[in-house]
């Protein structure tokens, strides 16, 4: 933990201005949180259909002459304030210009807890809004930030359901310990304009393709090995399945029925696999729910039958992956990889932005385009008296830290073992 001296003047940007919101909530905020974020984690749907919703939610909000630069949802507990937001990416800065506002209003508060958050270290210096002027604290953009996760996010335990059917062979089949891969976070990392105490330390990750304009763009940026292994797949799926045929359904098109299905195929895999299925009953409901408000369902169907799926949710611009399965009987056709590729292909001609494979290292994420995107847990001080206050929840982040540093360093042992597996591979 490192604290950072403020600076002796704060320049004052007249067209900065925020403003804290209590329950109900302003109907405005939820569109332009999902504009910001872009994330699936942030919206009103996700949030109420895994019972994040509650009277004691506030959020703040920056302008910027006039329009919405940064939105934040948060509760307070007790000394502490709990971001909600969640899998989102945001700068150093932007968090800690959110800790300005939220200190200089609630005088009680000592700490800000963050989870699962992609921590950008550019904090630039820019001016204070005017109501940070005379707090003795510069302001930084505003920003979206991540809390506690819920429902799939909570403890990666929808990564093996992601990685069961597409870990096959030379792309990647981790024996299922790879699922939580964590990193240590310097805090003084970052550039000098930090002004508070932070203790940072990754918890998971989020692979993320930044999607290019056209299918031929894509193929072109991956290895030509890949692009081999594509064609090869796609066209022995083709020639052994003649009836083969790719879809998609939206929203309301989208049963429960075929949601399920899709589900007991991944059930099936792990079982297969010797490894413990991830997702409990309730769970399930709520992505059966969230899939009828914000889903899409890819599909491979053979002889008019489901053989393969992938549950997807939509916020934005953006495409996010759940869970990926297919019939164990046709394990050979790796009809779950064929999916993935298809619905890649389908998200870049719909124009979408992202698409986010979500936790867990597994080796086709990567060769696919996945760049992994660290999520943090931190804990962000008033000050270091502060911190003294709180002598368990400081320890607490501290061992959080030391976990995440063993386990990178056997992530990365595990990651370099699977490139090799698939180096020989591919010489034989």
């Amino acid at each position: 933990m490192q604290d950072h001296a403020l600076p002796d003047s704060v320049p004052v940007d007249p067209g900065l201005s925020s403003e804290f919101h209590r329950w109900p909530l302003p109907g405005y905020l939820w569109p332009a949180l999902e504009k910001r974020s872009q994330s699936i984690f942030c919206t009103e749907p996700h949030l109420r259909i895994h019972g994040t919703l509650s009277s004691d939610i506030e959020a703040w909000v920056l302008r910027s002459h006039g329009r919405i630069a940064g939105l934040w949802l948060f509760r307070r507990q007790g000394r502490k304030a709990r971001v909600i937001n969640e899998v989102a990416s945001e700068s150093l800065g932007a968090v800690e210009q959110f800790a300005d506002a939220v200190f200089a209003r609630y005088r009680e508060l000592d700490v800000i807890e963050l989870h699962a958050l992609h921590l950008l270290d550019e904090a630039l210096r820019l001016p204070a809004t005017r109501e940070q002027q005379g707090t003795g604290r510069p302001g930084f953009p505003a920003a979206d930030i991540d809390d506690a996760l819920t429902g799939e996010a909570r403890g990666n335990r929808d990564d093996d359901l992601a990685a069961a059917d597409a870990g096959e062979g030379d792309e990647g089949d981790d024996d299922g310990e790879a699922e939580d891969k964590q990193r240590t976070c310097d805090p003084g990392h970052a550039a000098q304009a930090l002004r508070h105490p932070w203790q940072r330390a990754s918890v998971s990750e989020d692979f993320v393709l930044e999607l290019p304009a056209s299918v031929d763009a894509w193929h072109a940026s991956l290895s030509a090995r890949t692009r081999e292994k594509l064609r090869q797949c796609l066209r022995r799926a083709q020639r052994s399945e003649p009836s083969l045929r790719f879809r998609l359904f939206h929203d309301a098109d989208i049963n429960e029925r075929q949601v399920r299905a899709v589900l007991q195929m991944s059930r099936a895999r792990m079982r297969a696999k010797g490894r413990t299925y991830g997702m409990d009953a309730p769970e399930e409901r709520r992505l059966c729910a969230l899939m009828r408000e914000r889903g899409q369902l890819a599909t491979i169907e053979v002889d008019g039958r489901m053989r393969a799926g992938l549950l997807c949710t939509l916020a934005g611009n953006d495409v996010y992956m759940h869970v990926i399965a297919h019939d164990p009987a046709f394990d050979e056709l790796r009809l779950g990889y064929v999916c993935c590729v298809l619905c890649i292909e389908a998200a870049i001609a719909q124009r979408m932005h992202r698409f986010h494979f979500l936790w867990g290292w597994y080796d086709y994420k990567a060769r696919l385009g996945g760049q992994r995107h660290v999520l943090e847990h931190a804990l962000l001080w008033r000050s270091r008296v502060a911190a003294c206050r709180h002598p368990l929840m400081f320890l607490r982040q501290q061992w959080l830290g030391l976990k995440a540093a063993l386990r990178e360093r056997r992530m990365t042992r595990l990651a370099m073992q699977s490139r090799q597996v698939g180096d020989a591979a591919h010489v034989h």
